[in-house]
């Protein structure tokens, strides 16, 4: 922070470096994997633009808008880069986070708070009737659901058994959800393979975090990705083929590609952060994959000059 006082003593301006949070769309080749310098920023305006995620025919982008202490659904029509706020106003300390596409119908899914315990909602379209898909109470969370391409089952992390695991739940008719790990670690961020078949997920039961496949019913946990870096979010290609991933290998958190067939590891992107630990420019949690893009959520600082009067 850099500030100054005046000669009487009476203000007192001052810098705050915060950090922003905005959505770029990076071109990527989809046969390499790789991306180059050309990006376009997709968000402007609120503080934290973050947890994207894309409709099937890459039309629309679905993410988190959040301003103090609130957050809420927005998506954006991408041809036409029309913004609308997805979900009605609730209390002031409403959460939704981790929004996705459920199949092709429009169904959307996400987790809300309203200050208590987080509840995986769902919606029927674009401004559709909400209901909860799941029952938490106290200090639960049921968050970030990840849903099978033909929109039948839904995966999502929770703390319901004490400490994080992936939990899985059928979204046509009653259903309880089933627990697909038990582990004393924390296992997190599941996403399904285009078949459906397998899902990918992060876990740090061997130390630090690491991308882990298992089959749809949660047998054959075996590891994918093993590290001493900390592996995070992991998304599928399109084809089935590799599984691309953020790591901080690198000294700051970038994307990686694997290929399922060789196990060949390869760099996607190649964002710097400063020596003092806050990023000029870092990616953040989770992104999206289309055909030819990544959706990438892009952190940086940014300073605000404030005036305080009569300081002393």
């Amino acid at each position: 922070m850099h500030c100054a006082i005046s000669p009487d003593g009476h203000r007192l301006a001052y810098t705050v470096r915060e950090l922003n949070r905005q959505l770029w769309a990076l071109p990527m080749d989809p046969r390499t994997g790789r991306t180059d310098r050309r990006r376009s920023q997709l968000t402007s305006g609120g503080r934290k633009n973050y947890y994207p995620a894309l409709s099937h025919d890459g039309e629309l982008l679905l993410y988190t808008s959040q301003e103090s202490d609130q957050a809420f659904l927005y998506y954006m029509d991408l041809p036409r880069q029309t913004v609308t706020k997805l979900t009605r106003e609730w209390v002031l300390s409403t959460r939704e986070t981790g929004g996705t596409f459920a199949g092709d119908a429009g169904r959307i899914l996400f987790s809300r708070t309203t200050g208590g315990p987080y509840q995986i909602w769902s919606m029927s379209g674009l401004g559709g009737v909400e209901i909860p898909l799941t029952e938490t109470q106290g200090r639960v969370r049921d968050v970030h659901p990840a849903v099978r391409l033909d929109g039948t089952r839904m995966a999502f992390y929770s703390n319901r058994s004490g400490n994080w695991d992936i939990w899985s739940m059928e979204l046509d008719g009653p259903a309880e959800p089933v627990a697909l790990t038990d582990d004393p670690g924390n296992d997190l961020y599941p996403a399904w393979s285009p078949d459906g078949t397998v899902l990918s997920f992060t876990t740090d039961r061997n130390g630090s975090g690491d991308i882990w496949l298992m089959n749809a019913d949660g047998s054959g946990q075996r590891p994918l990705v093993e590290h001493p870096s900390e592996e995070a979010w992991s998304v599928w290609s399109a084809d089935g083929t590799a599984v691309l991933f953020s790591s901080d290998r690198g000294g700051s958190f970038n994307l990686w590609r694997i290929v399922l067939q060789t196990g060949d590891v390869s760099p996607v992107t190649s964002f710097d952060g400063l020596s003092f630990g806050l990023p000029e420019e870092g990616l953040y949690t989770k992104f999206a994959l289309s055909g030819d893009a990544l959706v990438v959520p892009l952190e940086g600082r940014r300073g605000n000059i404030y005036v305080l009067v009569n300081p002393i």
